[in-house]
């Protein structure tokens, strides 16, 4: 926070003491730039400083009680984004030196050193190299993951579910990247720019489109999270998304000739090979059906080691713990906690232990202690 973000703080505050402010032209319009143009160049760039988002699902399964954390993650996430682009914009637009005219990629270093000196400028530099940086390595390892996982279930080629024999990196499918990287270095930034959010964007819009699916053909389905709304507010909440997608796909089309022929081949290409590896023999992937509460509950209970009335000791390799016997590593207390409620728990006969938990009169008969019973109520044995 102090390297990224306090930068653009202190720009707001010296640029607003230190310099003469005119907030009226906040309202003043290039006339060098047709209407046509600088909107699908807002449109753009607008997507591009929003888009990445929803790869936080990739992460899902390090996160504990992602119903709940999620949510707050990504308001958050959104927040900050607002503020972080809108409030140094507005100020630095408000002293307008530089002229707002020639502002382009690069500018925000210029305009740190004409409002407040070259300290800042150097300052914002090395803001933009490290957060630049994570957001690289970032992509990186939600899009290798994805192209890791779809090569398990023989959606793509196998090469790319290879990992490092000692680091255990999908080596593969980062060396894939670096050579898209690299064939994409060929072009400016605003072909890039096109290039990622045409199919960015495309993806969303697949994943809206299924999310609205399941939300009216399969309304029992047990998820992590449910949208608290109606079927009809869904459903026109989804609207202006499905509007500003297509604006956003249409734009980074047509945008130029280098990103049509591009985002066109690659459409293509990616239709046809998906195709091929189902269709063809080439793939292992079975669709998994979404399962009901019932379903969950009852595979959490045999997947997160829940130690029950028929079966009352587990093997310690099963569990994931140490010494054997019914005790459960905090992560896996956490996650079967998060996942199985507590009528369900009680239903089963269920209890989860960490260690620690089970003193010694009771642990020979897998009782929990006084302590553990004070501590974790709702997991007691019934």
């Amino acid at each position: 926070f102090l390297i990224i973000l306090m930068p653009f703080i202190v720009l707001v505050v010296v640029g607003l003491s230190q310099n003469s402010v005119d907030f009226s032209t906040l309202l003043d319009v290039r006339s060098d730039v047709s209407w046509t143009q600088g909107f699908m160049d807002l449109i753009n760039v607008l997507y591009w400083n929003f888009s990445g988002i929803d790869s936080a699902s990739t992460s899902a399964g390090e996160v504990v009680n992602p119903s709940v954390n999620y949510v707050r993650g990504l308001m958050a996430c959104v927040l900050l984004t607002t503020l972080t682009y809108f409030v140094p914009l507005f100020a630095a637009a408000a002293v307008n030196k530089p002229d707002f005219t020639e502002w382009h990629d690069t500018s925000f270093a210029t305009i740190a050193k004409e409002q407040a000196g070259p300290w800042l400028m150097n300052w914002i530099a090395v803001a933009g190299i490290i957060g630049n940086a994570g957001m690289h390595i970032a992509e990186m390892f939600e899009d290798s993951w994805q192209l890791h996982g779809m090569a398990e279930v023989g959606l793509v080629p196998s090469v790319f579910k290879y990992r490092h024999p000692r680091f255990k990196t999908p080596w593969a499918c980062l060396t894939l990247q670096v050579a898209i990287i690299c064939c994409l270095e060929a072009f400016n930034f605003k072909v890039i720019l096109c290039i990622d959010n045409f199919f960015s964007v495309m993806s969303v819009l697949l994943e809206v489109c299924a999310f609205l699916y399941f939300r009216f053909k399969r309304p029992e389905l047990q998820t992590p999270y449910r949208v608290p709304l109606s079927n009809l507010a869904v459903t026109a909440m989804s609207v202006p998304i499905f509007v500003m997608g297509l604006m956003v796909a249409i734009a980074g089309l047509v945008y130029t000739r280098e990103s049509l022929i591009i985002n066109s081949a690659f459409l293509v290409f990616g239709v046809l090979f998906s195709i091929y590896m189902l269709r063809c023999g080439h793939s292992t992937y079975i669709p998994r059906s979404p399962q009901t509460r019932e379903a969950v509950n009852e595979e959490s209970s045999s997947m997160l080691g829940v130690v029950n009335n028929e079966a009352p000791f587990q093997s310690s390799s099963s569990l994931g713990v140490e010494g054997g016997g019914a005790r459960l590593n905090d992560n896996r207390r956490e996650a079967a906690a998060a996942l199985l409620q507590p009528e369900e728990k009680k239903a089963n006969g269920a209890f989860l232990f960490s260690d620690g938990d089970l003193d010694d009169e009771n642990a020979g008969q897998g009782r929990p202690s006084a302590e553990s019973s004070s501590r974790y109520p709702h997991l007691q044995q019934t």
